[in-house]
């Protein structure tokens, strides 16, 4: 297969004439990742306290729906992979179902914050059923051939994590405004009815903010034509390729460490720390200093490998999370010092994770001699989505064993079982996830012979 060519010309405008990723590719391809970051931030964070406390649902129930919308995403993210991988069109192949989900991604957020206020019981249960397994849906659509377009941008060790520099910070301004949105939400008395007109600004924007990426960037074409079509054997591929078993393993110890101490995040607030304005505060001094250290970690990846730099951030977090465990309101100095090691360890995580998940995919290439972006960022987004689930699940479960009611002043074993949640679990799943990933050796050196092998393959392919 001739692939050569369209790899080594500039392509499409996605690069300048110096051959790097221009920085207004970076903008437009990033700028969609605010939505994403207020939706992916708000769900984590709020949306089982906001069943368990605005609708009255029980947390055992909303984190079983959770679970089992698992079920479905076993089926609907190989395939939207596997498709977008073999997609042609003139817009590419990412472009058309990224497009193609902005309408029900939208339509189903709205949903999820706003069931009809006379459904209880059985109604309520169906409603934000449907909801919750559309909006993933939807996200799956958006998600996995946004994450895909982005692996193809660029083709530079040190440049990619600049690029995902620029994707954590927009996706941390999204997240910031979720934040503020906890706030306003910890000031009024209808919460409800506050949800419902954020929930309609906040589709408004994506939408516009989804076309404006689709519209203003183009694919490179060279990766159409080298990828894979047979979505058994692309699959095959993934689970042969050593770095992303051990990749995968790795993010999702971190994805589940970071989801069960989010969902655990505004019980603590309200009923550990005094309030939940104080916890909105907290959230954004880890968010601004998550954005303030961006170009410091950008910075040392030029002289440190990617490798070392995750390791060193999951470090960072098992000893934030474990120091939180001494969490009280009569201690907050020691609660502000904890959220700005958040800051830097998490930082450091969502700028170089997902930097790494493209040298994967090219080590993937160099085994199978295709490319299949889609099929590994569904690899990946259902672990995302197992480790989420399977976090919120926990976090049901804890908070009903704790005999937890909301709205009311918990007892001292409550307040216990809130800490474990929010610290202790996180603690040691961070501690195992780093000890784990020494064993990810794929090093600056390493993958420049992975590049070396590509490259002659498609200057070969021409000739």
């Amino acid at each position: 297969m001739k692939t050569g060519k369209s790899f080594t010309k500039k392509s499409d405008g996605a690069e300048n004439s110096k051959g790097s990723l221009a920085t207004g590719d970076m903008l437009k391809f990033g700028q969609t990742y605010t939505g994403v970051g207020f939706l992916t931030f708000i769900i984590s964070i709020y949306l089982m306290k906001y069943t368990t406390d605005v609708l009255g649902m029980a947390p055992a129930l909303i984190g079983s729906i959770l679970a089992l919308t698992r079920i479905w995403d076993a089926v609907s993210d190989p395939l939207v992979g596997a498709l977008s991988d073999q997609t042609k069109s003139k817009m590419g192949r990412r472009r058309p179902w990224i497009l193609a989900s902005c309408i029900p991604l939208a339509i189903a957020f709205v949903m999820i914050w706003s069931p009809p206020a006379g459904l209880t019981g059985t109604s309520l249960t169906t409603w934000m059923s449907v909801a919750i397994i559309a909006y993933f849906t939807a996200t799956t659509i958006l998600n996995i051939p946004l994450a895909s377009w982005g692996a193809e941008l660029s083709e530079s060790y040190t440049e990619r994590t600049k690029l995902f520099g620029f994707r954590h910070g927009f996706f941390t301004t999204g997240s910031f405004l979720a934040v503020v949105v906890l706030y306003l939400m910890s000031t009024t008395d209808d919460q409800r009815g506050l949800m419902f007109l954020i929930s309609l600004i906040v589709a408004a924007v994506l939408i516009v903010s989804i076309l404006t990426t689709v519209f203003t960037l183009k694919e490179r074409s060279g990766y159409q034509a080298a990828s894979e079509t047979n979505p058994w054997r692309s699959y095959l591929n993934v689970a042969k390729n050593k770095y992303a078993r051990r990749f995968m393993f790795v993010y999702f110890l971190s994805m589940f460490s970071l989801t069960v101490s989010g969902v655990f995040t505004p019980y603590i607030s309200q009923y550990i720390l005094g309030g939940e304005k104080i916890g909105a505060l907290l959230l954004m001094l880890y968010l601004v200093t998550s954005v303030a250290v961006i170009p410091i970690w950008v910075r040392i990846s030029r002289s440190i490998s990617k490798n070392k730099m995750w390791f060193i951030a999951l470090l960072i977090l098992g000893t934030a999370f474990a120091a939180a465990y001494s969490f009280s309101a009569g201690a907050m100095w020691n609660t502000y010092l904890v959220y700005i090691l958040f800051g830097f360890g998490g930082s450091c995580l969502m700028v170089v994770s997902p930097s790494i998940q493209t040298d994967v995919i090219d080590y993937g290439e160099c085994l199978s001699g295709k490319r299949s972006e889609g099929t590994y960022y569904a690899a990946f987004y259902f672990l995302e989505k197992l480790s989420t689930a399977g976090a919120v699940f926990f976090a049901g479960i804890v908070l009903q064993f704790a005999d937890f009611v909301p709205n009311q002043a918990q007892t001292d074993e409550t307040k216990m079982w809130l800490l474990v949640g929010f610290s202790v679990i996180p603690t040691l799943f961070y501690v195992l996830a780093a000890l784990f990933a020494t064993r990810f050796d794929m090093d600056k050196k390493k993958y420049g012979q992975i590049r070396r092998v590509l490259t002659r393959r498609r200057e070969q392919s021409v000739t």
